[in-house]
């Protein structure tokens, strides 16, 4: 049996074509993908500029779905789920420590194995997490991302009344603004260049900030601090100007936590640091349990992750949604719709 499927042949090049259906062993599910969202890695990998991933693969690591057939005891055909996609080795330091997201051998699905821009994906057992019937499969294909914001909010041990600064207003930076105010802090700040971006998290009530002009970034983050910095930055952007951004905004005893990954090197002067006992923790994906706790939370209803989805594509104009995805002043999160479920 064939099914469609989004293969990357090349830099810049994704062709939707035909090939067979993965074949499942005992542990795995078969998933039919109902939605899957574009991230910002997944242009990465389309540019050529990702540092481990190869072509041919099929993309696509933030998804949701249906169970189309089962050789695992916990699930059952019929079942909606979603897929945490990392794929750890177990064997080395990290992961016999209990760390296996920061593991030596770390790859992804739909990065380094077959992934979800397809009708079909395979997935382990201990991967796959059912979904409440309260939450949509457009919600469930965001709980990736999610995690990664709930993982950042996690290492940041936000307290309440903290005040807070979102640097990015990416999907992962808005979902950190809207946890972050969710989880108690007293004030969250976001900067960006978009305005459509802006205009999304000032519906969302946050307080906004146009990074256009990053030499008043400070003065606004002093006049909504008296003039102490915050207590906690959140990187999102990945720049060398928004990490000096999060560098000059935390406070004595601030925080910074890296989410972005920085495209070159970043210098800082690590005297202030010690001087204010500042802490810079670096962020990769999420730990053991996030994905499960992430499910939990958003059942809730306490934040409504379908408002951040600006746009949804059909697997047949996947290159066209990939452009849509790279224009950030345009859209938020774009989501292919694989299946009409």
């Amino acid at each position: 049996m064939n099914m469609k499927a989004a293969v990357w042949e090349s830099v810049n090049n994704i062709r939707v074509q035909e090939t067979g259906v993965p074949k499942i062993t005992n542990g795995e599910v078969l998933v039919k993908v109902a939605y899957a969202g574009i991230c910002g890695s997944d242009n990465t990998i389309l540019s050529g500029k990702h540092v481990t991933a190869r072509p041919p693969v099929i993309l696509g690591h933030e998804f949701s779905g249906i169970i189309a057939e089962s050789k695992s005891i916990y699930f059952k055909k019929g079942d909606r789920v979603t897929v945490e996609p990392l794929i750890s080795c177990g064997k080395c330091k990290s992961c016999i420590e209990g760390n296996y997201h920061v593991c030596s051998n770390l790859k992804l699905l739909g990065v380094h194995e077959n992934g979800a821009f397809a009708d079909y994906v395979k997935a382990g057992e201990m991967k796959t997490f059912k979904i409440p019937d309260n939450m949509s499969l457009v919600e469930a294909a965001m709980i990736e991302p999610f995690s990664v914001a709930l993982h950042s909010i996690d290492a940041s041990h936000l307290k309440i009344g903290d005040r807070v600064l979102v640097v990015g207003a990416g999907p992962i930076g808005a979902i950190i603004g809207l946890l972050a105010s969710n989880c108690g802090a007293g004030k969250v700040m976001i900067s960006e260049l978009s305005e459509f971006r802006l205009n999304s998290a000032k519906k969302s009530g946050l307080l906004t900030f146009n990074a256009s002009d990053n030499e008043s970034l400070y003065e606004f983050i002093m006049d909504n601090t008296d003039n102490n910095g915050v207590d906690v930055a959140f990187e999102c952007g990945g720049t060398k100007s928004s990490v000096k951004a999060c560098l000059e905004g935390i406070g004595i005893k601030g925080k910074l936590i890296q989410v972005g990954l920085p495209k070159e090197l970043v210098e800082t002067d690590y005297r202030n640091m010690v001087y204010r006992e500042q802490e810079i923790i670096g962020i990769r994906v999420y730990r053991e349990g996030t994905f499960m706790r992430a499910i939990q939370f958003l059942s809730e209803k306490n934040i409504l992750l379908q408002d951040l989805v600006s746009d949804v594509f059909k697997l047949e104009n996947i290159m066209e949604a990939f452009e849509l995805a790279n224009d950030k002043n345009n859209s938020l999160k774009v989501l292919i719709e694989l299946q009409p479920l």
